[in-house]
């Protein structure tokens, strides 16, 4: 469920046109997952996942502080973490704005038939990039993102509940050698909306999922440049089905990019072509011109 668990490469499956446009712009889109495909296929463990806080909430309400002294805002007072877990449940089963993060959808896998049909339907492509290069390196830009692996069925249910645990109230938090980090409820809060997407219906399990995650927008960080004003805008596309999603844009360091999979479809020969002449040009002003990806035709047969 952690970055160590995520391999080094991982597939962004997009159509033809999405692929030159990431190329062309140097970027992807982040959208609000409120609004995306995954939020119907990621209530199955929302929901779970809201009752299990809940009944934890109740659970540190019911026990007595450290000391008759305690104040309900202290750390060695229950409460105060029954408070936290409340909070964490209310806003994701309301799925208020800013409890949600923006993200990118990936895969494990760069060939993989129901990610094909999903996410790239006939004349598709799946991007494979190395998630150590994938972002550009500070000062250009500030990135406060993860990468995160999706848990399927009761075993993602299970540990983003372990690790949503473990954040808010430690092990020993009521002992004096536990220190709550400032704005520790605001922390545990955004942790939480991060464990809470790690999370889907297990009939989604062969899709492998990674997800790139980002909690702020990415800003401008060379000299001279404010972040609280450089921050990146806030942009909306429409989706096939007319709904208008919001999304960040994420700049991307295209020497990242390792392989493409071409997918199943009837342009699959003529599209593999087109891009290794794209790759090939010395005149591409994406990229230094000597890094080039693996361009492969996927091994599943176009039906």
């Amino acid at each position: 469920m952690t970055d160590e668990d995520v391999p080094a490469v991982i597939y962004h499956y997009t159509s033809m046109a999405n692929l030159l446009s990431i190329l062309r712009n140097r970027e992807l889109w982040a959208s609000d997952f409120r609004y995306s495909n995954d939020a119907t296929e990621t209530k199955y463990g929302r929901d779970a996942l809201v009752e299990k806080i809940r009944a934890l909430a109740q659970e540190y309400r019911s026990q007595p502080p450290t000391s008759p002294d305690d104040r309900p805002d202290s750390h060695n007072n229950p409460a105060y973490f029954a408070n936290i877990f409340e909070e964490i449940a209310t806003e994701q089963a309301e799925l208020k704005r800013d409890s949600t993060p923006f993200g990118v959808a990936f895969s494990k896998s760069g060939d993989r038939l129901s990610q094909w049909r999903g996410y790239a339907a006939s004349n598709g492509c799946s991007i494979g990039i190395d998630k150590r290069k994938l972002i550009p390196e500070p000062p250009d830009f500030q990135m406060d993102y993860e990468f995160l692996e999706v848990g399927y069925g009761y075993a993602g249910i299970d540990a983003a509940y372990a690790s949503i645990r473990s954040v808010v109230a430690p092990v020993g938090r009521t002992s004096s050698s536990f220190d709550p980090e400032r704005n520790h409820d605001i922390r545990s809060k955004s942790f939480a909306s991060r464990a809470f997407l790690a999370v889907k219906d297990p009939s989604f399990e062969e899709e492998q999922e990674v997800r790139l995650l980002l909690s702020t927008p990415p800003y401008r960080g060379a000299e001279g440049h404010d972040s609280s004003t450089d921050r990146g805008e806030l942009c909306f596309r429409t989706s096939p089905t007319g709904l208008a999603v919001p999304y960040w844009k994420v700049p991307i360091d295209p020497a990242g990019i390792r392989e493409i999979y071409v997918g199943p479809g009837v342009h699959k020969e003529r599209n593999i072509a087109a891009l290794h002449d794209y790759f090939e040009r010395r005149d591409s002003k994406w990229f230094d011109s000597s890094v080039s990806p693996d361009i492969r035709p996927s091994a599943i047969p176009f039906q």
